[in-house]
């Protein structure tokens, strides 16, 4: 004989189990495990049996008293509760639930929606001017688990953070750049997290990534020995499936054929990224130069990408092995560790710094890296209108 067991599980909702064995059904009833919050019913021999342990009368009576007329469903959610705590917040001065909602009702409802979706205590205290504890009371009252885990971890997270780079735009594009240059992704407790590291004069920059995001904070790291840094990081299946797709996998620092995938390839955004990141801009002596430092198939896709979208002046270079001159871009290889990079001097790395940052949207680069291609431009411009002036003297 079947014996059916009504109960909510840890997320609140409400399910239902069927047992061959009473025996089996009964232990259930008396010591749920750990993902039974509260059984709701069973048989009223069970109960009965239970309640003279003194292990579920409290439960059953408690459950129907506040929720009279359920009905049997598996995932029914139960209404929310607006707490006293809440109820006083409302009339308080400085609080923004009045401001946001038209009741007392509809913010506490609100409150416990926005938990569930992702948002942490903290950001929802500071969002609406309420103290940590009055959003914790309301969640215990309406028997919302409260998850200490990501309380510490999950900061500033909004709605739909996961999907921030599951489509191409300009801004997943430019952010995606700078991952594959400065970012990585590794395994956290068996889940994939996402991170980067960077200096602390551009914790600003740290910043502009978690509002894209949508989540984290910028965490200061100091190794023994080592200068300041600045990071980010969180932890996604979603999003590190999405980043993959663009070429942006674990262990991408390690392969030399690593390099950008698909709209990412020829980007003008994502290769903004990657100079903000893993490049430099400055003058060698009296010419502008730009470089960009990474493996070699992040330096073939780049030297792709500028012969695609450049004219290359004065450009030649003597291949030993045809005895002949080629007007192509060189990569250079380190000794060691087997990195490369790809320099532009001059006109070519003008025309570059014009092509990345001349029409770059606000936000979307690095500012320093910017004011610099800003300042060698000028510089070579200047440079070129007195060379005229003199020549026509």
């Amino acid at each position: 004989m079947k014996v059916e067991i009504e109960y909510i599980d840890k997320t609140g909702n409400r399910r239902t189990r069927w047992f061959q064995d009473n025996a089996e059904a009964f232990r259930f009833v008396v010591n749920p495990p750990k993902g039974v919050a509260e059984i709701v019913n069973a048989p009223e021999e069970f109960q009965l049996k239970a309640q003279r342990r003194g292990k579920t009368k409290a439960t059953i009576a408690g459950l129907r008293h506040r929720d009279p007329g359920w009905v049997s469903g598996p995932n029914k959610s139960q209404p929310v509760i607006s707490s006293n705590s809440i109820q006083f917040s409302w009339a308080r001065k400085g609080c923004r639930l009045f401001e946001c909602f038209s009741s007392v009702d509809e913010a506490a409802a609100a409150l416990v929606e926005r938990y569930s979706q992702g948002w942490a205590i903290n950001t929802l205290a500071r969002e609406f001017h309420l103290h940590r504890d009055t959003i914790t009371n309301l969640l215990v009252e309406n028997n919302t688990p409260i998850d200490r885990r990501r309380f510490r971890k999950l900061q500033e997270a909004r709605a739909g953070w996961e999907e921030a780079f599951s489509k191409p735009t300009a801004s997943a594009l430019y952010w995606a750049g700078f991952l594959m240059a400065d970012g990585s992704i590794v395994r956290s407790k068996g889940e994939p997290c996402v991170q980067c590291r960077i200096g602390l004069r551009d914790i600003d920059h740290i910043r502009a990534l978690c509002d894209f995001v949508g989540r984290g904070k910028p965490q200061m790291a100091k190794a023994k020995g080592q200068v300041p840094l600045v990071g980010w990081r969180v932890i996604s299946q979603l999003m590190a499936n999405d980043l993959a797709r663009w070429g942006i996998f674990p262990g991408k620092g390690r392969l030399n054929d690593a390099a950008p995938k698909g709209q990412a390839r020829i980007s003008v955004d994502f290769w903004r990224g990657m100079i903000d990141g893993d490049g430099s801009i400055r003058m060698s002596g009296r010419s502008p130069q730009v470089q960009l430092t990474g493996r070699r198939g992040i330096s073939e896709a780049f030297i792709e990408f500028v012969e695609a979208n450049l004219k290359l002046h004065l450009l030649r270079r003597y291949d030993s092995t045809t005895k002949r001159y080629l007007r192509k871009l060189r990569i250079y290889e380190y000794p060691e560790g087997g990195g490369t990079k790809v320099i532009l001097n001059g006109q070519n790395a003008v025309a570059l710094c014009e092509l990345l940052y001349s029409e770059a949207s606000d936000g979307l680069y690095l500012r320093r890296k910017r004011e610099a291609a800003i300042q060698i431009t000028g510089q070579y411009l200047e440079r070129q209108a007195q060379a005229k002036r003199g020549a026509s003297g």
